[in-house]
């Protein structure tokens, strides 16, 4: 693990904005409207999929700290 690929984890990071738009989009614009069943998987998903990002980001730092890469 080296610094680089902890930047790529962090950006990796900020694609849960990305989800969460394109679930508004599929909420108001898009002409197939999800159901509240719908709507609630797809929010459940994007709140797991933040948290896998994010238990994956903490594991890379974990590792550079254990590594000395950083202090």
């Amino acid at each position: 693990m080296n610094r680089f690929d902890m930047e790529q984890l962090i950006m990796q990071g900020w694609s849960t904005k990305e989800d969460l738009i394109d679930i508004l989009w599929k909420i108001c614009d898009s002409e197939d409207k999800p159901d509240e069943d719908a709507l609630c998987n797809m929010l459940i998903g994007a709140a797991h999929l933040h948290d896998v990002r994010m238990e994956r980001l903490f594991s890379a730092f974990r590792q550079m700290l254990k590594e000395g890469s950083i202090k």
